[in-house]
C-alpha cells in the first residue's frame, strides 16, 4: 500500500509528538532532580522488529544507544514473539549494544516496554 507524502508527514509528526509526550510524562512522574530539572532522559518508539519509528528531541547520547540496546535485547535475550502484554525489560548493561553503546553511567537505566493491540505486538 502506497502512502502519499502529506499523510506520511502527518504520521511522522504524530509519532514524534508521542515520543515527546513520553519524555514529558517521565519527567513529570520522576522524583529525581536530574530527570525533573535536567531533563536527562530520552524516549523513542520502535516497530515490532526494533526499527526506529520516532524519537523525541532529547539527550543525543541517550538516543544513540537506544537502538543498539533494543536490537541486542531482541536478538540475544528476548525475541519479539516472547513478549506478552505487561512485560518490561530493564537494563543498565554498558555493553548491551556492543562496544559500550549501552547505559553510559551506572545509574542510567534503559526500559523497554512492548506495545500491544489485543494480542498483536505493534512495537516498543
Amino acid at each position: 500500500m502506497a502512502i502519499n507524502p502529506v499523510t506520511l508527514e502527518v504520521l511522522r509528526h504524530a509519532f514524534d509528538s508521542v515520543a515527546e509526550q513520553m519524555t514529558a510524562a517521565l519527567t513529570r512522574a520522576s522524583y529525581s532532580t536530574i530527570l525533573k530539572e535536567g531533563k536527562d532522559c530520552s524516549s523513542a518508539i520502535y516497530d515490532s522488529q526494533g526499527r526506529l519509528i520516532a524519537e523525541g528531541a532529547n539527550v543525543p547520547i541517550h538516543l544513540n544507544c537506544l537502538t543498539p540496546v533494543l536490537q541486542t535485547v531482541l536478538s540475544q535475550f528476548f525475541p519479539p514473539d516472547s513478549f506478552a502484554p505487561g512485560d518490561i525489560v530493564v537494563t543498565n548493561d554498558p555493553y548491551a549494544g556492543g562496544q559500550s553503546k549501552g547505559s553510559h553511567h551506572t545509574n542510567d537505566l534503559i526500559t523497554i516496554q512492548p506495545i500491544f493491540a489485543e494480542e498483536s505486538l505493534l512495537g516498543f
